[in-house]
C-alpha cells in the first residue's frame, strides 16, 4: 500500500462535478510540445470498495498514464494542484512504480495515490479544484487533468457518515493552451 500523501484535507462525503481545464489549474504550467512529453488519460477517484473505511479525508486517486521515452517510472513525479495554487504538492513516482506492479521503464499503464485532505480547512459544502500533472525525467511535463470535487461533510442527518460515497464525472484536457 502507498503512504498517504499529506496533500490537503477533505471531508467525507465527495462528489465529483463536471471537472474543467484552465491555464490556472496546474499552476500555469502548460503541456510539454516535445513528443517524449507524458500523457494524462484520466484521473479518477476509485470506487469506494477500494477506499480505507472509517478515513473519509484519505481518498485514493487512480491515473492512466502514457509515456512515450519511458522515464516516467525512474525519476519522474506527479504534481497535485488544489485550486488556484501555483505551488504543488510533488509525489515522486519511483517507490509508486514499484508498489502499483510498474517497471520504472514503463511507456503506458495505471497506477493509484493516496492523498490526504486537511479535514479542518474544508467545510460543508466546500468546492475545490483538484488537477494532477505528470513531469518525467527529462523534465517534460503532460496536460493536467482535474477534477472538480464538492464536499459534503455533514448530511441531512447532521452526522459524518461512517464510509464515503463518491460520484464520478471526470474529462481531461490536452490543449497545450488549457494545460
Amino acid at each position: 500500500m502507498i503512504r498517504a500523501l499529506a496533500l490537503l484535507s477533505i471531508p467525507p462525503v465527495l462528489a465529483l462535478l463536471a471537472p474543467a481545464c484552465g491555464s490556472s489549474t496546474c499552476g500555469g504550467q502548460a503541456r510539454s510540445d516535445d513528443a517524449g512529453a507524458p500523457e494524462v488519460s484520466s484521473f479518477f477517484v476509485l470506487s469506494e470498495d477500494r477506499q480505507i473505511p472509517g478515513d473519509p479525508w484519505t481518498v485514493l486517486f487512480g491515473i492512466d498514464f502514457l509515456d512515450p521515452n519511458g522515464d516516467l517510472g525512474e525519476s519522474g513525479a506527479a504534481e497535485f494542484y488544489l485550486n488556484s495554487n501555483p505551488e504543488p504538492t510533488a509525489q515522486p513516482l519511483d517507490r509508486v512504480f514499484r508498489q502499483n506492479g510498474l517497471q520504472p521503464s514503463a511507456t503506458e499503464g495505471a497506477f493509484w495515490v493516496t492523498l490526504r485532505f486537511a479535514e479542518a480547512t474544508v467545510d460543508d459544502g466546500t468546492r475545490v479544484r483538484l488537477g494532477v500533472q505528470l513531469i518525467d525525467g527529462a523534465l517534460l511535463r503532460s496536460n493536467c487533468y482535474t477534477l472538480d470535487l464538492e464536499f459534503d461533510v455533514f448530511p441531512a442527518s447532521g452526522r459524518a457518515p461512517a464510509t464515503p460515497a463518491w460520484q464520478v464525472a471526470s474529462r481531461r484536457c490536452t490543449n497545450a493552451g488549457q494545460s
